[in-house]
């Protein structure tokens, strides 16, 4: 015969699992969130140490020269004579070195003419 002792323990045993299965979803999300809140963080610093003059990239992946800020707002002179305005939530962060580590430029070549 089953006695309520050995009944209880065994409720007991499946309790702590169903609270681990109850708290390990719960943690994950707790290290999802903290984690996002980090990448955000870091990001917001990344941009606002931007200042004029320096190449930055959007998250579009434009390239250009930050000309000002103002109003949540960022002007990108993305080619002489070119200013593109943006919400400054666009920028991604400074842009990366455009040289090839010879020391060329990195932009596209002009296809070379053979001669018959």
């Amino acid at each position: 015969m089953i006695s309520a002792s050995m009944l209880a323990a065994e409720a007991n045993q499946g309790g702590a699992a169903s609270y681990v299965l109850f708290l390990l979803p719960l943690l994950v999300l707790l290290w999802l969130f903290l984690t996002n809140r980090r990448r955000q963080r870091e990001q917001g610093n990344r941009v606002s140490a931007l200042a004029p003059g320096q190449r930055v990239i959007t998250t579009a992946g434009l390239v250009g020269t930050l000309v000002s800020r103002e109003g949540g707002l960022v002007r990108i002179e993305a080619a002489p004579g070119v200013v593109l305005t943006f919400d400054e939530r666009a920028l991604m962060g400074e842009a990366p070195s455009t040289t090839h580590p010879a020391g060329g430029d990195a932009g596209p070549t002009a296809p070379s003419k053979e001669t018959d």
